[in-house]
């Protein structure tokens, strides 16, 4: 048996186990307790009656102390002119571009977070594998990119996330901010799903899977593709590893979809009610359409196996 010591047992005396205490007074016994030879830190349960088990109960996100952690954090940020300048002032400790990129490469680590401006996301990609296994790659999503750089250096978030899904029209942006590609978002230039493999993030396409297996359905039709963004450009690898040889319909020459016949048209804009021809077999991503939940309920298989490395239990569902 553990034995309990004398410092846990005189802390314990504190508190009456019977009795229910308001806020401030729980912090001046906790203040009271503070005997230990180290900074000890506080956790705190709170009960938010939700089911955890229902995905509309689930709560996440992250909060900014008023006061800090209590923690002094080295900080370096990457941001030139007027940004940098703000760094600076704001209390960064490195402020930099290429050569604060050849230091960090070079084998400098003196520091507990790095801050980008968007414009500089280029200078990181090249630190990718030195700052992406310590989680300290820059990410939009934990406020670590950003043009308010005076912000993000005195209110620092974090989120601790398996990983999320990008939509558009992000699908091509999002790359910027990767440490590594799956090989077949290469040759796609695109990306759906991000996965979180302790700070390192490694962008997935599952359109291009959903994409491909309903084009399947539809082998020796002449293929007409609406859109060029990101989840277009993962539709267009599909349907070209399908055998496919794509017309594409942009902006340019979107009028030209009513002189469409015959064909499949595959819709890979947000752009909704589209009139086309009866005799076409038209695939729509809006997911409020049948075509669309269908494409949607694929990818989200294949992404729930990438997050999970489970198969999707579908009897279940």
């Amino acid at each position: 048996m553990t034995k309990i010591s004398k410092r846990h047992t005189d802390n314990k005396d504190l508190v009456d186990a019977e009795k229910k205490y308001d806020l401030e007074e729980a912090i001046t016994i906790l203040k009271d307790a503070t005997n230990a030879k180290f900074e000890e830190s506080i956790d705190v349960a709170i009960n938010l009656g939700i089911d955890g088990k229902l995905s509309d109960q689930n709560v996440r996100g992250s909060a900014i102390l008023p006061n800090g952690s209590g923690k002094n954090m080295r900080i370096v940020v990457f941001a030139e002119g007027e940004d940098a300048d703000a760094a600076k002032s704001a209390g960064a400790d490195e402020v930099g571009m290429d050569d604060l990129a050849e230091k960090i490469k070079s084998g400098f680590s003196d520091f507990d977070l790095v801050i980008s401006t968007p414009s500089s996301m280029k200078i990181l990609g090249q630190l990718g594998q030195v700052l992406g296994p310590k989680g300290m790659m820059p990410n939009p999503k934990d406020g670590t990119v950003t043009k308010n750089i005076k912000d993000a250096v005195n209110a620092v978030k974090t989120l601790d996330i398996k990983g999320f899904a990008v939509t558009m029209p992000f699908k091509v942006e999002v790359i910027n901010y990767l440490d590594e590609l799956d090989s077949g978002v290469q040759s796609i230039g695109a990306v759906n799903t991000v996965i979180n493999d302790d700070g390192y993030l490694i962008g997935y396409n599952t359109d291009y899977l959903a994409a491909k297996e309903v084009l399947k359905e539809c082998l020796g039709i002449d293929l007409y593709i609406l859109g060029t963004g990101g989840y277009s450009r993962a539709v267009q690898q599909a349907a070209k590893d399908l055998g496919y040889k794509p017309n594409i319909i942009s902006r340019k020459n979107w009028n030209d979809i009513k002189n469409i016949n015959n064909s499949i048209i595959y819709n890979c804009t947000p752009v909704k009610n589209i009139q086309v021809s009866d005799s076409n077999d038209f695939i729509d991503c809006i997911v409020s359409t049948d075509t669309g939940k269908r494409l949607s309920w694929i990818q989200a298989y294949h992404q729930f196996k990438l997050y999970t490395g489970k198969e999707l239990p579908i009897r279940r569902m």
